[in-house]
């Protein structure tokens, strides 16, 4: 694996207004997996890229359940390793995914990956997507499948091996493993990640007749694509998000203070 050698930039400061609302996005991210269960005791990540830089990102440390993140916990993780900001060890396996994808694609801020409980079950088929409902359509052309499962990515290597697997797709399927998706922004990785479980539930669902299912057709798919990827879209749906996580204690804003994450 060639390795990645980021460009010189200015210091950067991680605490400017901007970084404080994406940490709070993020924070109130890990609650809305959490809040439907789709989270896997303390294994799984969130990260988000810090703006500015070219080989830095935020992830959640170990340890911590989903519902128990908040923005003050968060790290700052470089591409080297190195624990930038924050007190706590991160999970090898979200250094080894994140920093890897967070080099490779440079058009992604957030990256998502969890186990949920239907996304994982249907990794298991070893099986593509199908294009079954509107829902699905957000990832027409744009999901794949990781057929490689060579243990817990501990490495960069096998992690170079999952970035060559996914190429430049939004979101894709890994089996054996789970789900992960990449977007530019926290909002959309999240909602992906969302609309990714809801739709390997519907796959699941039709399996006993799966050679029969009649998926969408590529105008209309690329239609509602348009819509449900759109920044209308996401900022409604994301504002719905954080009001049901609102109550949820601790705050995901931890000590940034409990304004809303919404905007």
């Amino acid at each position: 694996m060639q390795a990645f050698v980021a460009p010189a930039q200015a210091p950067v400061d991680r605490n400017t207004p901007e970084c404080i609302e994406l940490k709070k996005k993020l924070a109130a991210g890990f609650r809305m997996i959490a809040r439907r269960k789709m989270d896997d005791g303390i294994a799984g990540h969130i990260s988000c890229r810090v703006p500015g830089t070219h080989d830095e990102f935020w992830v959640n440390p170990l340890g911590l359940f989903f519902e128990e993140v908040t923005a003050s916990d968060l790290l700052v993780v470089n591409v080297k390793g190195e624990i930038v900001e924050g007190n706590r060890p991160y999970n090898q396996a979200a250094f080894a995914i994140h920093s890897v994808l967070h080099s490779q694609r440079h058009d992604v801020q957030a990256i998502c990956h969890t186990h949920p409980p239907k996304g994982t079950a249907f990794a298991a088929m070893g099986r593509k997507i199908k294009i079954v409902d509107q829902t699905a359509c957000s990832f027409y052309e744009d999901n794949t499948l990781v057929t490689e499962y060579d243990g817990v990515v501990a490495t960069p290597e096998m992690a170079m091996g999952m970035h060559h697997a996914i190429g430049n797709h939004r979101v894709a399927v890994l089996q054996n493993h789970g789900l992960i998706t990449m977007a530019g922004s926290i909002e959309q990785a999240v909602i992906d990640m969302l609309d990714l479980e809801r739709t390997c539930e519907l796959n699941i669902a039709v399996l006993p007749r799966w050679e029969e299912v009649k998926e969408v057709e590529r105008e209309a798919a690329l239609q509602a694509k348009q819509v449900y990827t759109s920044p209308g879209r996401l900022f409604l749906q994301w504002q719905a998000l954080v009001r049901q996580i609102e109550p949820m204690k601790p705050h995901y804003a931890g000590t940034y203070g409990a304004s809303s994450a919404a905007n």
